[in-house]
């Protein structure tokens, strides 16, 4: 399927995300703070590896190494999609305490690709880039912190 950009363009979804991806190189080799080897993903080829054959990523995209790891569950205990056990895993997964997430088990017995050193993520979590919602959403609560009671940050 393709849509119609403003220029009057018809592209797929491949070539939209091969777009971003030349965006990101060239905000890569312009900014100093971020190495061009982190902002790399399959030489290049990640669009349509997704596309065409998601699972050979399985080493450093996110949602495929969800996938795969559900997918193994689902294999070994004969579970199936509803399964609450896949639940209790993907809510495991996520978590961001090394040792308890599933993700950090994954990354430290070498099954999927570090791409940020823990220095630069507390750098971050602290100061994130101006041209991120974290930064305007940490922005606003340090400006308005006192007045919130409740925030929904989806819309």
């Amino acid at each position: 399927m393709k849509v119609k950009l403003r220029d009057g363009r018809k592209v797929n979804a491949i070539e939209i995300q091969s777009e971003y991806l030349e965006m990101a190189h060239a905000y890569g080799a312009t900014h100093s703070s971020m190495p061009r080897s982190e902002m790399s993903c399959t030489g290049g080829n990640a669009p349509y590896a997704c596309c065409v054959r998601p699972m050979h990523l399985r080493c450093e995209l996110d949602w495929v190494i969800k996938k795969w790891l559900l997918e193994q569950q689902i294999s070994r205990r004969g579970l199936d999609w509803t399964a609450p056990r896949l639940r209790q895993l993907d809510i495991q997964y996520h978590g961001t305490e090394p040792g308890k997430s599933l993700f950090y088990v994954l990354q430290d017995s070498g099954q999927v690709e570090r791409l940020i050193d823990d220095a630069a993520i507390a750098h971050f979590i602290t100061y994130p880039t101006d041209d991120t919602r974290a930064y305007t959403r940490a922005t606003c609560l340090e400006k308005y912190g006192d007045a919130v009671w409740a925030v929904n940050w989806s819309g």
